[in-house]
């Protein structure tokens, strides 16, 4: 055997064993082992490192020059393999050191593809930071909201269609991202990929309900307008409903309404509620002079879309105390509104009943 194979045979020992201080005395002495390969696996220094998630030894590699883009007898890259694996400090590291987020192996997958089988939220969004294709195909035409959908992780399928996911995208099979939910049994991912449907829709003939992405930029063009936002589920629309909002409306110059979706209503309510659908309660608020958009929310409660949006002011209910108010610490100013006294859905709810 050659001396070169002989050392090649070592540092890639040393990797596997996660020496460092051996490492870097091969490397000091021979700085082309800095992309030597394991024998049998053909795979590099630093996808040994990504794969087990040695940052130190994948550190000091990066540092002497190591190939951040090779690939294995597979294609697979050291990006892949830390993504696949949930290596999230070196598939964060790789990328702030210019590793190609958009590369492919041989079965057509790139590092989003790998990650969106993972949950892994944090790789899957800095992936998207840094430029990942978010409607990039494997060999069976799936793609990244496909994975997301089968195995029911729902934080990452909302990312992804933030982002521009394509949900009418089909597999070799002639599968939407909808269908493989419902094939799968992930009832929530797809009770949500129907809302979405629905409300692409409702977004397309009523300009006053919005995504968060539209919404975004509708507040980029008003930067010098004051925002108020408030939220609730208005499940049966009343008088204390409507003066609420139009108290609201007189903080600010433009009301935004957060809608609580059917599935957080239900989560909130129970089974039993709401009484009318998320499109039809959004149809209705929209037609309210003091309302200027409506956006439908998931989750239980607004944090989230608070925290994206930022308004001036954040506008409550008078049964809230100011200190309980969720996502308070991303609005200039909390103002709490009494409720006009004697109504409720629940009371009306009770009242029909009886």
């Amino acid at each position: 055997m050659a001396i070169t194979e002989t050392k090649m045979s070592e540092i890639v020992e040393y990797v596997k064993n996660n020496d460092l201080e051996k490492v870097k005395n091969c490397i000091e002495n021979d700085n082309s082992l800095v992309d030597a390969r394991d024998e049998e696996s053909k795979f590099t220094l630093l996808m040994i490192c990504a794969k087990k998630g040695y940052f130190d030894i994948a550190n000091f590699l990066i540092e002497n020059g190591a190939n951040l883009n090779d690939r294995s007898r597979t294609g697979i890259t050291a990006l892949m393999f830390a993504c696949a694996e949930k290596q999230i400090e070196i598939a964060k590291y790789l990328i702030d050191c210019g590793a190609n987020v958009n590369l492919r192996d041989k079965p057509m997958f790139s590092a989003l593809l790998y990650a969106s089988l993972t949950k892994e939220h944090s790789i899957i969004e800095y992936l998207i930071k840094n430029g990942a294709d978010v409607n990039a195909k494997n060999f069976n035409l799936f793609t990244p909201l496909m994975f997301a959908a089968k195995i029911g992780d729902l934080e990452t399928v909302k990312l992804l269609i933030e982002n521009d996911a394509d949900i009418n995208i089909k597999n070799k099979d002639g599968e939407t991202a909808l269908d493989i939910a419902v094939n799968k049994g992930q009832k929530e991912t797809a009770e949500y990929l129907k809302n979405y449907f629905k409300r692409n829709y409702m977004n397309k003939k009523n300009k006053k309900i919005v995504n968060i992405k539209e919404l975004k930029e509708i507040l980029k063009e008003n930067d010098n307008k004051k925002i108020v936002f408030t939220n609730g589920c208005f499940d049966i629309l009343h008088r204390g409903h409507v003066e609420y909002l139009q108290k609201a409306k007189e903080l600010g110059d433009l009301l935004i309404l957060g809608l609580n979706s059917d599935l957080s209503v239900k989560r909130l309510k129970g089974e039993n509620r709401p009484i009318n659908k998320e499109e039809d309660r959004a149809i209705v608020l929209s037609a309210l002079e003091c309302v200027d958009f409506v956006i439908i929310f998931d989750e239980e409660t607004p944090f989230e879309l608070i925290k994206n949006l930022k308004p001036d002011i954040l506008v409550k209910g008078g049964d809230y105390k100011l200190e309980n108010v969720v996502g308070r610490e991303f609005a200039k100013e909390t103002i709490l509104i009494d409720f006009v006294d004697g109504y409720s859905t629940t009371k009306i709810i009770n009242k029909i009943n009886n």
